[in-house]
């Protein structure tokens, strides 16, 4: 399931527009409108591929997309100097996990820098009650606007569902409703996947150092989420929490990922990563960023969405410069070089239970899998300087 996130990721942002600010209005306009899908044959020496176009100029774009363009947000992001963006983005991504963190005690009990006094004890019961509603409202709405939009290229894509506006709205209500309420795993993982597909689409960087820094970065944060960073408030929670009564063993957990053994133990919630993973996995309520299976009752694994959504820069940009450089003789593919090097990752973190029982963070396996395995296939096809010189927006104009 990673993987596929990770490849349709790769295939489709490699036809998105490599400038940021038309890349996020593009995306934007598909998630919340229905904009032309039209499929053209690529006839400069280039494989026929799937593209995203722009309305025909007769046809007038939804209003939000334009005032996007109109006032000047566009073109300012565009601006936004890649390295900046490799920056931010680790930046961001460690903002999101500290929020989560500090959330936690809310939706497990009284907050340990809360007042135990009667005033205190009271706002903590209004915020421990409303959160979980707020929460569950938000997250149905817009998954549903997700699952819709991912239905919709699914249907352009394989030809055979329905392109039909009341069908792609029925189906994502269903989808989404079984996944929130009814609680069944298929059903969320689709959501799951929708949601990181979009997201993994909006993230690309323009250059390969970048791309490389960015992902040490990224592995940083997920090293230092897991053995560095504390959860507030872990104990809390699993004092409160039920935990599957079954034995867990070998699952990659929380927004970028853990390999957590055993049971799901104060051991395992001792860190940031591992007490997220936990309220997630113990929630009476679906909250997205984790693709599960389950046999009988029993866990049988469950991945991290950032697992998937920021090895995607890779495979983003090696998919962007096999298109670039494709011509009659070429028969080795980066991009299938870089999956190879993902599921090599995914496959060592499966031995990850046997080198530690407190957690292991999965992308300190799987980025230097997909790193060596790109920079060995492009020196081995002799395309090493060319990959570190490519630049998307350069090769588009």
């Amino acid at each position: 399931m990673a993987a596929t996130i990770v490849g349709l990721a790769a295939c489709r942002g490699a036809t998105d527009p490599p400038q940021l600010g038309k890349r996020i209005t593009d995306l934007t306009e598909e998630l919340l409108y229905r904009p032309t899908l039209q499929q053209q044959e690529r006839n400069d020496n280039q494989s026929a591929t799937t593209v995203l176009e722009e309305e025909p100029p007769t046809s007038v774009r939804p209003s939000l997309i334009q005032s996007l363009t109109d006032s000047g947000l566009e073109q300012s992001l565009d601006e936004v100097s890649t390295e900046t963006k490799a920056l931010l983005l680790p930046l961001l991504v460690s903002f999101c996990l500290a929020l989560s963190v500090f959330l936690l005690p809310f939706w497990s009990g009284t907050p340990s820098f809360m007042s135990t006094d009667e005033r205190g004890s009271a706002i903590q019961d209004f915020i421990s009650q409303v959160l979980p509603t707020i929460t569950q409202v938000w997250n149905v709405g817009l998954l549903v606007l997700f699952t819709r939009s991912e239905i919709r290229r699914l249907g352009y894509e394989l030809k055979w569902i329905p392109d039909s506006v009341v069908f792609e709205w029925i189906v994502a209500l269903g989808i989404t409703g079984i996944a929130c309420f009814g609680q069944i795993w298929p059903a969320q993982n689709f959501v799951n996947m929708a949601l990181a597909i979009l997201v993994s689409r909006a993230i690309q960087l323009d250059s390969f150092a970048t791309v490389v820094g960015a992902l040490s970065l990224l592995t940083l944060y997920d090293a230092t989420s897991v053995f560095l960073i504390p959860a507030a408030g872990a104990s809390e929670l699993l004092t409160v929490s039920n935990p599957h009564p079954d034995a867990v063993e070998g699952f990659l957990s929380s927004s970028s990922s853990l390999v957590l053994t055993s049971e799901l133990s104060p051991t395992a919630g001792s860190s940031a990563m591992g007490s997220i993973a936990i309220q997630k996995l113990t929630s009476t309520t679906f909250t997205p960023g984790l693709l599960t299976t389950k046999i009988g009752n029993s866990l049988g694994g469950a991945l991290g969405l950032g697992d998937a959504v920021f090895p995607s820069l890779l495979a983003s940009f090696v998919r962007r410069f096999d298109e670039s450089t494709t011509d009659g003789g070429k028969t080795t593919s980066l991009l299938v070089i870089c999956m190879v090097g993902y599921l090599l990752g995914c496959v060592a973190c499966e031995f990850a239970p046997l080198l530690s029982t407190s957690g292991l963070p999965a992308l300190v396996f799987i980025i230097p899998f997909m790193l060596m395995s790109v920079l060995i296939g492009s020196v081995t096809t002799g395309q090493l300087q060319e990959l570190i010189a490519y630049n998307p927006k350069e090769s588009s104009t």
